[in-house]
């Protein structure tokens, strides 16, 4: 797929998330679209879907998935708001504390913030958890 299919593609599912949206408040809605908005470099809508994917979950009781803090995570990271993605990394982690990917992306923020020991340290933890991050 092309840079303008994929740009076409998420539009495409910008729309139908967006419909979806109007009969059923569903988390899963809010960041699969987001996502979307993410792939698209339009982050200020991306960070507002998980916003909502999050509140939508903390409403209904369940426990909020590592995936949505990491996602919301990311789009801080993009929107230069490291210790926000910090905070929400630590939460993901607070669920799930085995995700390689959440202490890679810990890692990202604090290289951001000039914090290369602890950048190194998650990226170590990361590497040490699933070799891809090696």
């Amino acid at each position: 797929m092309d840079a303008n299919e994929a740009s076409d593609y998420h539009q495409l599912a910008i729309g139908k998330f967006t419909e979806a949206l109007e009969v059923y408040e569903y988390h899963n809605y809010y960041a699969t679209r987001a996502d979307s908005y993410f792939r698209l470099e339009r982050y200020e809508e991306a960070l507002n879907d998980m916003n909502d994917a999050i509140r939508v979950m903390t409403e209904s009781g369940e426990p909020v998935y590592w995936m949505h803090y990491y996602s919301r995570g990311s789009v801080y990271i993009h929107l230069g708001q490291n210790q926000r993605a910090i905070q929400d990394i630590d939460k993901g982690l607070e669920h799930d504390a085995g995700i390689a990917g959440l202490y890679d992306l810990r890692s990202t923020a604090y290289l951001n913030l000039g914090q290369t020991v602890k950048a190194n340290n998650d990226k170590a933890r990361a590497c040490s958890l699933d070799g891809q991050y090696c």
